[in-house]
């Protein structure tokens, strides 16, 4: 890029905006001529919408970058400068225009970005050959795979967990623990008993259609527990985290402490 092409880039009342576009809503409004540029402009940076958008600085490349949803495979690219005459795309090695709209003395032009169809360039015409025409690379930045699943997979665990409703109570010498399936695939459930310092004393088994479970003859003291569902095939579908309780000895009013 060079410094004319620079300069009439970056002048101050240019609009370079990418919007997130799976059902190409975006791209449809900006073919509305009743709905004018800067309403649809208003739309693409309205601050209480849910919708991405992020404003982008053209420079020798041009950064797309997914959402963290690696579902979403296309945006639609919205560009407003004064300066232009001109927008067109190499795609699968054609060039093609732009979509255009106008208002008065406004022109916007409009591409839809696809990950699946990546456009190479684009190439930016300036009135009045006020510089020669800019050709800005795309660069196609893709969401962290591991780091969507690694979010999908929490979602889920946290759902199943909630689902379990985990309580307890707590008398002189037992705890019991209480809990609902997670799923309907649960064919049994299995609570770890450990002591103060998180170390195993013991698993037991509780069966179908058994939702609660008392361990008996515990010395005072604090413990932990785990619960976790298996389904038919003996195949973990859910384990909670460590849930700590203790016993205390009865206080002078006679009556048994009630554990956290």
């Amino acid at each position: 890029m060079d410094k004319y092409q620079e300069v009439l880039v970056n002048e101050r009342s240019k609009f370079y905006v990418v919007a997130e576009d799976p059902n190409g809503n975006f791209c449809n409004d900006f073919l509305d001529k009743n709905i004018s540029i800067r309403e649809f402009n208003a739309k693409l940076t309205d601050t209480k919408s849910k919708t991405y958008r992020k404003e982008l600085k053209i420079d020798d490349d041009l950064e797309i970058k997914q959402l963290d949803d690696i579902n979403i495979k296309k945006y639609f690219l919205f560009l407003y400068n004064k300066y232009f005459e001109n927008v067109r795309y190499t795609q699968n090695n054609k060039v093609i225009d732009a979509y255009v709209k106008t208002q008065d003395d406004m022109t916007a032009f409009g591409i839809v970005i696809d990950f699946d169809n990546r456009i190479e360039n684009i190439i930016i015409e300036f009135k009045y050959n006020m510089a020669d025409p800019l050709t800005v690379k795309l660069d196609f930045q893709e969401a962290d795979k591991n780091a969507f699943y690694a979010r999908i997979e929490n979602a889920r665990h946290e759902d199943l967990i909630k689902k379990l409703s985990i309580s307890h109570s707590c008398g002189q010498d037992l705890v019991t623990i209480k809990f609902q399936n997670c799923s309907d695939n649960v064919k049994y459930t299995k609570i770890s008993l450990f002591d103060d310092k998180k170390l195993l004393m013991g698993e037991f088994k509780v069966d179908e259609g058994m939702f609660y479970k008392s361990i008996t003859n515990l010395a005072y003291g604090k413990y932990y527990y785990k619960l976790a569902q298996f389904d038919s095939q003996n195949k973990l579908i859910v384990e909670s985290d460590f849930v700590e309780f203790r016993l205390s000895a009865p206080n002078y009013g006679g009556k048994n402490q009630v554990c956290n």
